[in-house]
C-alpha cells in the first residue's frame, strides 16, 4: 500500500489495515519514507496461498520515518515462498502500541543500525523477541508509556544489535536471559520499572545498567544474587534467597521487601529512601545499615543478628509499623528526631548521638545523650488510679548503663492529670521513694513534659517511673462536668462532678437569661466542698424560674485562699406549660458507694457514657485482686452493683480500705471502701 502522492508526508487511519496481496507472484507493500504513519488499529500482514507457485509477498518498509500501531501487529506465513516482514532501511522508528506476534515460520522483522523499535502501550503488552521459526532482529529496543512489557524469549546479541532502554512503565523480562553486545547499554528511566522474573539476575554482556535516581529495579524471581550497582529503589520480592553483594552498597531510593523472599546482606547498606518490610524476611547480619528515611516493618520478619541500624537523615523520621521491631543496635544520629510508629525493642544499645528519639505513642522521648542504653524498651499504661497523688499514667522502662546520666523527658495530657492547673507547681518524676528532680518541663500546653536525668545507679529496668508534684503534694481537680436539666417537678436542676478536691471552700451558682456572666443573678445558694481525694456529685435545684425561656448557668469554685475559678455557662430552655420528663445524666465512673463504711455489703452507683466492655474488680492495699464484681458489655447509663465483703473464692475478708476500680473503653476509675466489722 503505497500513497498516491509521493510528495505526500503523513498518514492517518483509525481502523484495521491490512497488508495483503490476492494474485499469486505478487508484493503489497506499505512503504513509510520520511513522513509519519499512524493507525489506530491493527496492522496484519497475512500472506496465504496455495501450493508453491504462488510467491505472495507482504511487506512494510520504514525508511527515517516514524510507523506508529496502536493495535496489534501480526504477521503470518506458512511457506517460504509465502513472505511477511517488516523492514527498516534506515534510522525510522516503529512504535507498537498492542502485542507483537506471528504465526507459521516465514515472518521477519529486520533493522538497521540506528533504527529503534518501541512498545509504548498504555496496558499490558507481549514483546516479541523470537519464536525459534521467525527471523527477528532488534536494532534499538525501547519501552515507554506505562503498562507492563513482557519478554516472550531470551535476549541474545544476535535479535538485539543496539541499545535496551526502559524509558516508562514495567519491563518484565519474562524469566528469560538478557545477553548483550559490548560496548551497547540498559538504561531504565526514573519511574520506570526493571523486573528481573528469572534467576540470571542482571544482563550479561552490557556494561552495568544505568538506572534513573527515582527508577524502579525489582528482583521478582527465585534465587538472585543482587548485582552491586547504584540503584534508585530496589525491590526485592517473589520468593527463593536474594543474595546482596559482598561489597557496600548504596540505594537512593526506597528499599523494599516482600513476598515470601529471604534477603541476605552482602554488607552495609546505605539507603537514601524509606525501608519497607511487607513480607519476606530480612537477615542484617552483622553489618551497619544507614536509613535517611523511615524504617516500616508492616508484616516482615527483620532478623537483626548483630548489626546496626543507624537512623541518620535530615527531615524527621518514623521507626516501627504493625510488625515486631527488634533491632540489636539502633543509632539515632538524626537533628531533626526520629520518632517510633509501634512497638519497636532495642536488644542491644540505644544510641542517641545526634536529635532524639520519640516514642510518641509511649508518651516517652530520649534526648541526645551520646550514652549507649543496653535492652531498651519503654511502655506506658493509663489503666492506673493514681490520682490524686500522681497522674494517671505510669512508665515501664528497661535499660542499662555503665556510667554517667540520662536523659529523659515524660509526656502526658490533660486526660491524665485531669486538667489539673499546675501554676506555680512543679512537676518530679518518682520510682518507688526516688524522686528525680526536673532538669526542663513545660505544663502550659495541653501535652505537659517534664525532663530528667537519671544516673547509672538507678538503673532503668528496675522500676515503673510516675509523676507528681515536686512537694509531694496531691493534684486536685476542682471539676469534671457541669450539667443542666429539667427534674420531675418542672424544676431545673444543675449537677457537676469532682474527682479530688484540695483547699476548696465551696460552689456557688449564677443565672442568667443571656449569655452574659457580668449581669447574671448569684443564687442563694451556697454548696460547701468535701476537700476529698474520691470523687463527688454535686447537686442544686434552681426553684426560682418562674417563666418560660432560655436560661443560662455558671459555677463558681471558691478555694480556702479566697481565688475563683468559673466554669460554664450550661444553658437550658424551660417550658414549664408543657415539661419535658425528666433527663438524667449518666455519671461516668464510681459516684458513690453506700454505706461506707459498710458490714458485710455495700452498693456502688456506676455509670458507662458509652457501650462498650467493663470491668469492675476489688483490689486491697497491697494491689492484690480480691474479687472481679464484673466484665462483660455495659450498655450507656447508669447501674448499681453490689460486693459482700468476699473474694474470689468466696472467703469472707478481714476488716480494712479496699479500692473498687472499673475499667471502661473510655477510661478508668477508682473508689475506696471501708469494711469494718
Amino acid at each position: 500500500m503505497t500513497p498516491d502522492n509521493p510528495a505526500r508526508r503523513s498518514l492517518s487511519v483509525s481502523a484495521d489495515v491490512e497488508v495483503c496481496r490476492p494474485n499469486k507472484g505478487a508484493t503489497r507493500t506499505l512503504a513509510i519514507g520520511a513522513g509519519t504513519a499512524t493507525i489506530g488499529g491493527n496492522l496484519s500482514l497475512p500472506s496465504n496461498g496455495e501450493g508453491n507457485q504462488e510467491n505472495r509477498i507482504a511487506t512494510v518498509t520504514i525508511s527515517t520515518g516514524t510507523l506508529s500501531v496502536g493495535g496489534n501487529i501480526t504477521m503470518g506465513a506458512f511457506q517460504l515462498n509465502l513472505q511477511t516482514s517488516i523492514v527498516f532501511s534506515g534510522a525510522g522508528t516503529l512504535n507498537i502500541g498492542g502485542n507483537f506476534t506471528t504465526s507459521g515460520g516465514y515472518g521477519t522483522l529486520t533493522t538497521v543500525a540506528g533504527s529503534t523499535v518501541n512498545y509504548n502501550g498504555s496496558s499490558a503488552q507481549s514483546v516479541l523477541i523470537d519464536d525459534a521459526t521467525n527471523a527477528i532482529t532488534y536494532n534499538n529496543l525501547t519501552f515507554s508509556n506505562s503498562g507492563t512489557k513482557t519478554l516472550s524469549g531470551a535476549i541474545s546479541a544476535t535479535n538485539v544489535t543496539g541499545n535496551i532502554a526502559v524509558n516508562g512503565g514495567t519491563l518484565n523480562n519474562g524469566g528469560y536471559a538478557i545477553v548483550g553486545n559490548a560496548g551497547k547499554t540498559v538504561s531504565v528511566a526514573n519511574g520506570a520499572t526493571f523486573l528481573l522474573a528469572g534467576t540470571s539476575g542482571m544482563p550479561t554482556g552490557f556494561p552495568a545498567p544505568t538506572l534513573g535516581t527515582s527508577s524502579t529495579v525489582d528482583y521478582a524471581g527465585g534465587n538472585q544474587t543482587v548485582s552491586n550497582l547504584a540503584y534508585g529503589n530496589l525491590t526485592l520480592s517473589g520468593s527463593g534467597t536474594k543474595t546482596m553483594p559482598g561489597t557496600s552498597m548504596s540505594i537512593n531510593g526506597n528499599f523494599t521487601v516482600s513476598g515470601s523472599t529471604t534477603v541476605t546482606a552482602g554488607n552495609s547498606l546505605t539507603i537514601g529512601g524509606n525501608v519497607v518490610l511487607g513480607g519476606g524476611t530480612f537477615n542484617a547480619s552483622s553489618y551497619t545499615h544507614n536509613v535517611t528515611g523511615n524504617w516500616t516493618n508492616n508484616g516482615g520478619t527483620f532478623n537483626a543478628g548483630t548489626s546496626t541500624i543507624n537512623l541518620n537523615g535530615t527531615s524527621a523520621q518514623v521507626i516501627g509499623g504493625t510488625g515486631t521491631n527488634t533491632f540489636n543496635n539502633l543509632t539515632i544520629a538524626n537533628s531533626a528526631g526520629v520518632s517510633y510508629a509501634g512497638s519497636v525493642t532495642v536488644s542491644g544499645n540505644l544510641s542517641v548521638t545526634s536529635g532524639y528519639v520519640e516514642m510518641d505513642d509511649q508518651y516517652f522521648q530520649v534526648p541526645n545523650n551520646t550514652i549507649q542504653i543496653a535492652g531498651f524498651a519503654a511502655v506506658t499504661s493509663t489503666a492506673t488510679s493514681h490520682m490524686p497523688q500522681k497522674v494517671n499514667r505510669d512508665w515501664t522502662i528497661s535499660g542499662t548503663w555503665s556510667t554517667g546520666n540520662v536523659t529523659c523527658r515524660f509526656y502526658w495530657d490533660d486526660a491524665d492529670d485531669g486538667n489539673f492547673n499546675w501554676g506555680s507547681y512543679t512537676p518530679s518524676v518518682y520510682k518507688g521513694t526516688d524522686e528525680f528532680t526536673q532538669t526542663a518541663y513545660d505544663v502550659s500546653g495541653s501535652k505537659n513534659w517534664v525532663e530528667v536525668s537519671i544516673p547509672a545507679d538507678k538503673d532503668l529496668s528496675k522500676g515503673t517511673y510516675t509523676i507528681g508534684r515536686s512537694d509531694e503534694g496531691t493534684l486536685p481537680v476542682e471539676l469534671s462536668s457541669f450539667t443542666v436539666a429539667m427534674n420531675g417537678y418542672s424544676m431545673v436542676t444543675l449537677q457537676w462532678v469532682t474527682q479530688s478536691e484540695t483547699n476548696v471552700s465551696g460552689f456557688r451558682i449564677y443565672r442568667n437569661t443571656v449569655e452574659n456572666m457580668d449581669t447574671a443573678q448569684m443564687l442563694s445558694v451556697f454548696v460547701p466542698a468535701t476537700n476529698t481525694s474520691q470523687m463527688q456529685v454535686y447537686q442544686v435545684t434552681d426553684e426560682e424560674v418562674y417563666q418560660d425561656g432560655v436560661y443560662y448557668y455558671w459555677l463558681e469554685n471558691v478555694d480556702l485562699d479566697g481565688v475563683s475559678q468559673f466554669h460554664g455557662p450550661v444553658s437550658i430552655t424551660v417550658t414549664l406549660t408543657n415539661p419535658a420528663p425528666p433527663m438524667i445524666p449518666v455519671i461516668q465512673g464510681i459516684s458513690n458507694a453506700y454505706p461506707n463504711p459498710f458490714n458485710p455489703r455495700v452498693t456502688l452507683s456506676c455509670g458507662v457514657l458509652k457501650s462498650g466492655q467493663t470491668q469492675i474488680d476489688v483490689y486491697n492495699l497491697k494491689g492484690q485482686l480480691v474479687k472481679t464484681l464484673f466484665t462483660g458489655m455495659k450498655e450507656k447509663g447508669n447501674f448499681t452493683i453490689q460486693w459482700d465483703g468476699t473474694d474470689n473464692a468466696g472467703r469472707a475478708q478481714s476488716s480494712g480500705i479496699y479500692f473498687v476500680r472499673m475499667k471502661t473503653d473510655t477510661g478508668a476509675f477508682s473508689h475506696k471502701v471501708v469494711l469494718s466489722k
